[in-house]
């Protein structure tokens, strides 16, 4: 393979393992695939052993990133696509907007064409048009050599190359007055740009990687010897690979003064920047240094906070969160206030913990039941950034902790709003006051702590930008990447003044503008038009049950407007089947409605893995739900039969079916052979009953009579009415209906036993047995 096509696929392999989820190997790069691939394809890149074996320890010890393209690893990768005028500063409105709506449409097109399924029938296209469904969107996807579904991947694959995250970029002239006016407008949208002054020109192809210099950090200072060799490493690098350039991009400044406790708003003469100075200089002949911003898959792979000039700014909210900050302040602290780190400790552990919270407390928690190893749980969510209500939810605590020890049904947790703290007596003024605590914490405890230690988290927006100014001093021929979000509203002379100069310099500015007014007040109008739309069409599906046929309306309820949920009766009919399929314990619960039908279902497996039993007690909600809209039991039956995986196999406890496929299988076999009298789905001998017994006659429909289904549990009978219920002939009058109202005898049926005995003429009838005696006289 030619030293070109070698070179592009270590390029290509290198942009993978940027781009990998480090969620998928535990963060754990070496076990990724990314990083065997990438391995392996090192080798075909004819690097002597050691040097090979040098570039992948510097990757691993994520020192440095992977030698790739500009577009690969910076945020900023193409030149300035225009200058900065006003005209420019439009077109960069319309395109943004122009491809946003792109997206959104193909979007909208690709669901409402995978609605239909990939070889829908006439009649469902008809009722797709009817819903709103573009005819001539139909038109062309008819019309695509594979049909709707290759027209669907179409869009797809149209979708994900349209590209609304790029910000535009456009270069400062300082011949040119600055457009500062405009530039306001166009901040006050909320969009992002860049801006460059004068930047050596660059290809978003050519190759570079990028250094932590956070991790060149000894206990006095900045390791010159530890950066110089990482750079003598890279230069080595380009020899073998005959590259013409390689860009090495210096990340991590932020950390860096971060960790050694320098301030950001004086470096000029800090020994530092001479440090720095002296170190990339050596090497500046072999290699082209900046400071340019990364992206984020590139600054992930380091596992720094910062790039370009940006300094470590967070509140405290993100210092709990994001992910490093946290070692970041710890590194910091025991380099320049040791002693403050314990403190620090303390107060960082108290900050999840439900110990003293106002409202809801450890103590209270304890007297309703939560031992202390549901409690610790509860705060180890809460450290993972969980809210309260989220970290004691029933998915988070579990059933088995929830029905043994706190003994609530899980029947509790069928309203909507069911939260588990409410179920257990606290209050909502309770809930919401522990939850302000909460959120509180950080700020109240950990910022004091901080601010003495000298460790400020809060800096001026223009920090960023003045760091950059400092290091262009230093550097300048060095492309260097800034930020700056201004807070809001600014003046033209304020922006004017930020900008200063910035033409004749090689930093590229990352400018917005906090808009949070602005959003507020467009979040309120589309919620405010929503609540109206809303209450439209609930005013034009007003309907009067009255005038609607009870049949009709069970039968067809989508046809008077949108789907009405059933609400099951507070007291309800059911069963529990108890089995076990393939060695895994499965309950199944039902509930009906008073007809008898079936409402609602829970499935058990306490044995089970919390996720895989969370998952069940989910599918088990969801067909609820869509029983109680009027979905058919049938409809579920025929998704789910013989639906093949583990655990499946023999089933023990059911006396209608022995072998399952699945769980589901098993499940939707049994609601079916209880429910909808599908003996074809069991595994009975023809004509025999799930009591061994012969059922007569078989008829053509599977009735149950309604009057049993008011006393008598419709899935446990299992349609069969037991031999010691009778169902008269004639119903139940009201009572003030004195003329029709049967006048029983109150001697017993000396045939049957029931006192169903009537006057009939001379005669005494059995209403039961239908047994005729002769009337005492």
């Amino acid at each position: 393979m030619p030293a070109s096509s070698r070179l592009e696929d270590h390029l290509a392999v290198g942009e993978a393992l940027l781009q990998r989820d480090p969620e998928f190997d535990n963060g754990d790069l070496q076990a990724s695939p990314e990083w065997a691939e990438f391995t392996q394809n090192t080798a075909n890149l004819g690097l002597t052993d050691s040097l090979r074996q040098t570039y992948l320890a510097l990757i691993a010890s994520q020192r440095i990133t992977p030698i790739t393209t500009r577009s690969a690893l910076l945020e900023c990768a193409a030149p300035a696509e225009a200058a900065l005028t006003p005209q420019a500063l439009d077109a960069a409105i319309a395109d943004h907007l122009s491809t946003s709506l792109q997206k959104d449409l193909l979007r909208s097109a690709a669901d409402e064409l995978e609605a239909l399924g990939s070889s829908p029938r006439d009649p469902e296209i008809a009722e797709a048009i009817d819903a709103g469904l573009s005819i001539d969107l139909l038109e062309r996807a008819l019309s695509h050599p594979e049909g709707i579904r290759g027209a669907v991947h179409a869009l797809h694959q149209k979708l994900s190359a349209a590209d609304t995250s790029s910000i535009p970029h456009l270069g400062l002239d300082a011949a040119t007055p600055l457009p500062t006016d405009d530039l306001m407008r166009f901040l006050r949208t909320g969009e992002e740009l860049h801006l460059s002054g004068n930047i050596a020109e660059y290809s978003s192809d050519d190759t570079v990687v990028a250094i932590d210099l956070s991790a060149c950090v000894a206990a006095q200072g900045l390791d010159t010897d530890t950066l110089s060799q990482c750079l003598s490493a890279l230069a080595a690098l380009k020899s073998a690979l005959k590259l013409t350039s390689l860009g090495v991009v210096i990340a991590g400044l932020g950390d860096t003064l971060f960790k050694l406790g320098t301030p950001f708003d004086d470096l000029a003469d800090h020994p530092i920047i001479s440090d720095l100075k002296s170190s990339l200089m050596s090497c500046s002949e072999d290699l082209d240094i900046s400071f340019e911003l990364l992206s984020m898959d590139a600054q992930l792979h380091l596992g720094c906070l910062t790039s370009g000039t940006d300094p470590v700014s967070l509140d405290v909210e993100d210092l709990l969160q994001q992910a490093g900050a946290l070692d970041l302040v710890r590194d910091s602290l025991s380099r320049n206030a040791p002693t403050a780190l314990p403190t620090f400790e303390a107060a960082l552990s108290s900050t999840w913990s439900l110990e003293s919270t106002p409202g809801v407390d450890r103590k209270r928690l304890q007297s309703r039941g939560f031992s202390p190893e549901t409690i610790s749980q509860i705060e180890t969510r809460l450290s993972e950034g969980y809210s309260l209500t989220q970290a004691s939810s029933r998915w988070m605590v579990g059933d088995d902790t929830i029905q043994n020890e706190l003994n609530l049904p899980l029947a509790a947790f069928e309203d909507e709003d069911a939260a588990l703290l409410r179920l257990v007596g606290f209050s909502r003024k309770d809930i919401e006051q522990a939850e302000i605590a909460l959120s509180d914490a950080g700020s109240v405890k950990l910022t004091p702590i901080l601010s003495e230690a000298g460790l400020s988290l809060s800096l001026p927006p223009t920090t960023s930008l003045n760091l950059a100014r400092t290091i262009n001093l230093a550097l300048p021929d060095c492309a260097i990447g800034a930020t700056c979000e201004l807070p809001a509203p600014q003046s033209a002379d304020d922006l004017a003044a930020l900008l200063d100069g910035l033409a004749e310099t090689p930093i590229t500015l990352h400018l917005s503008c906090e808009n949070t007014q602005q959003r507020e007040t467009t979040s309120n109008r589309i919620n405010h038009i929503l609540q109206l739309v809303e209450d439209a069409r609930e005013a034009e599906q007003t309907y009067d049950p009255a005038e609607i046929e009870p049949d009709e309306l069970a039968a067809e309820p989508a046809l008077h407007g949108r789907a009405r949920r059933y609400r099951m009766p507070d007291r309800r009919k059911g069963y529990i089947q108890k089995a076990t399929v393939g060695g895994h314990k499965v309950y199944l619960h039902t509930g009906e409605f008073d007809d008898g039908e079936l409402g609602e279902i829970f499935i058990d497996m306490h044995k089970e893995g919390a996720a895989f039993r969370s998952l069940m007690n989910n599918f088990a909600i969801a067909i609820s739900i869509g029983l109680q809209y009027g979905v058919p039991l049938e409809e579920f039956v025929e998704a789910f039969v013989y639906t093949r995986f583990d655990p499946a196999g023999e089933v023990t406890g059911n006396d209608s079916i022995k072998r399952a496929t699945s769980i589901l299988d098993y499940i939707f076999r049994e609601l079916a052979v209880s429910y909808l009298g599908r003996e074809d789905l069991a595994e009975l001998s023809e004509g025999q009953s799930h009591d061994g017994l012969g059922r007569g006659l078989k008829d053509d429909v599977f009735q149950f009579p309604a009057e049993a289904a008011q006393i008598v549990s419709k899935g446990f009978s299992r349609g069969q009415l037991p031999d010691n219920i009778v169902i008269l002939d004639k119903r139940r009058k009201d009572a003030s209906d004195d003329e029709l109202q049967e006048n029983y005898l109150g001697d017993p049926c000396p045939s049957c036993g029931h006192f169903t005995l009537v006057s009939d003429g001379d005669d005494i009838k059995c209403e039961a047995c239908g047994q005729v005696s002769a009337e005492k006289t």
